[in-house]
């Protein structure tokens, strides 16, 4: 058995696990009514180091070193943001941390695309500086107030998912990757944006932001967040592996 099928195997196995543990803390979730359960958020958590751990053996069944590299980083990036959201609470890091995973995947999934021109790269070779300035901007402001400062980390991801998904989208016609990568691909990010657009509604029903209306489907968004996120998350890991379609 040649490396490759080797590390197949252990992807699949994985990603059997992976499965596993989505279902077992959506029923923790589902049985707590989504109240704070240690298990549930030690499970969300292992389930993201394990799509980073298959990120690491892609390394042959992948397209190229660089999309490998690329991925991995995301991968890493997106375990430490997560860290910092589920187990320590900081939620201006983990937002940070998470534009810097979305600025990597705009580059991945725009730089796979076919006939790629200098011309073409030119908003690419200028988004990354430009946007990392928009990044530490909140960073200069750290002296002012919280939600100053979580809202502004915010907005600037809000800009950079809603561009993400956009070149995640083009994969579909433009992209260099086979057609099954590129529908993983933009499945996972469009995945990613509803994740995040329930993650809002429930951070603005829990700081009393939006009508007390939307008290009465708190637990369903709650439950929607992971629903969405932990799919998103293993597809996008599984469009690193190169297929024959």
């Amino acid at each position: 058995m040649n490396d490759k099928n080797k590390n197949i195997i252990i992807i699949r196995f994985i990603s059997i696990i992976i499965m596993f543990i989505y279902a077992l803390f959506l029923f923790i979730d589902i049985s707590s009514q989504y109240t704070t359960n240690s298990y549930s958020i030690y499970l969300k958590f292992s389930s993201i180091i394990l799509c980073f751990i298959i990120s690491l053996f892609i390394g042959p069944l992948g397209y190229t070193p660089k999309d490998v590299l690329k991925l991995k980083l995301a991968r890493f990036f997106t375990l430490v943001a997560d860290y910092f959201l589920l187990i320590s609470n900081n939620h201006i890091l983990g937002v940070l941390l998470f534009c810097v995973v979305q600025l990597i995947y705009i580059e991945r999934h725009s730089l796979m695309e076919k006939h790629v021109t200098i011309k073409k790269l030119n908003p690419f070779i200028f988004l990354p500086s430009f946007t990392l300035f928009l990044i530490f901007t909140p960073l200069i402001l750290y002296l002012t107030n919280y939600l100053v400062l979580l809202a502004i980390s915010s907005f600037v991801y809000a800009l950079l998912l809603t561009f993400s998904v956009y070149c995640s989208i083009r994969t579909l016609k433009y992209s260099s990757y086979t057609k099954k990568s590129s529908l993983f691909i933009s499945c996972g990010m469009v995945l990613f944006l509803l994740c995040d657009i329930n993650v809002a509604l429930y951070q603005l029903i829990s700081m009393d932001l939006i009508p007390s209306i939307w008290e009465n489907f708190q637990f369903i968004i709650g439950l929607l967040i992971w629903i969405f996120y932990l799919p998103s998350q293993l597809l996008l890991t599984l469009s690193g592996i190169k297929s024959d379609s």
